[in-house]
């Protein structure tokens, strides 16, 4: 009885050291990420980007260090085209429109690493995008702090 006692002790310490030991290399959190923080649309919400006109998809910020997008349409066509504006806030010059930009495919998390601009600070500038074809399409971002 006693050593039966005694190695359920012992399981429970080590269960205890390991859950310790997962918790403590777990990740921080920081305090700056969010979905849809630093966009047009309230946080959780979507950004509808027009077909007619350029729309603020993430805000420049100089202390992000990463950022995701996902707009939704049709699986497998081009959603949205989005081109960078500068890490002062100001509008992409040229602004996207329905020839000019980066296509963004539908249905795919497109991130700061994918962006195709070599030597250009993608990451802490505001990025704009417009619509493809006639209808307004829904998109989400996330940036991290």
């Amino acid at each position: 009885m006693r050593a039966s006692s005694q190695a359920r002790r012992i399981t429970r310490a080590a269960a205890a050291g390991l859950l310790a030991m997962i918790l403590g290399s777990a990740a921080p959190a920081h305090a700056g990420s969010g979905v849809n923080a630093a966009t047009t649309g309230a946080a959780g919400t979507t950004v509808t980007i027009a077909a007619s006109s350029a729309t603020k998809l993430l805000n420049a910020n100089t202390t992000r260090y990463g950022w995701t997008l996902y707009c939704a349409g049709t699986a497998g066509t081009i959603v949205a085209l989005m081109m960078p504006g500068d890490s002062a806030g100001n509008a992409a010059s040229p602004a996207p429109s329905q020839t000019v930009g980066f296509p963004i495919p539908a249905n795919t998390l497109v991130t700061n690493q994918d962006f195709p601009l070599r030597g250009l600070d993608s990451l802490h500038q505001r990025i704009d995008a417009e619509a493809q074809g006639s209808s307004p399409i829904s998109c989400y971002t996330w940036e991290e702090n």
